[in-house]
């Protein structure tokens, strides 16, 4: 039986929202909170499946294109600008805290 579109949307939402929390469960408790570079690898590949999915199904138009690009952009730009700020030598809220 074919889905409409509305319930592949709800079901896809639900398979990223409960494979977030597993991913959030297994990091915390299998991996004793130890490995945030897998666990931000997974949980931003999880963020895109409903993007690779939308664009599967139909041919993307220029402007969603053109949105992407330039978010690209500047996600790299403020990453390249912030890269040389001493934020580790900044004080911090918890400074004296024990």
């Amino acid at each position: 039986m074919p889905q409409t579109v509305k319930e592949r949307r709800v079901s896809l939402a639900a398979a990223v929202l409960v494979l977030s929390a597993a991913v959030v469960i297994v990091e915390t408790y299998l991996w004793n909170s130890r490995k945030y570079y897998l666990t931000s690898v997974i949980m931003i590949l999880l963020a895109m499946l409903p993007f690779f999915a939308r664009f599967e199904r139909r041919r993307p138009q220029v402007r969603e294109i053109v949105l992407l690009a330039v978010m690209t952009v500047w996600g790299s730009f403020v990453t390249l600008e912030c890269a040389d700020l001493p934020l580790r030598d900044l004080p911090s809220a918890f400074d004296g805290v024990k």
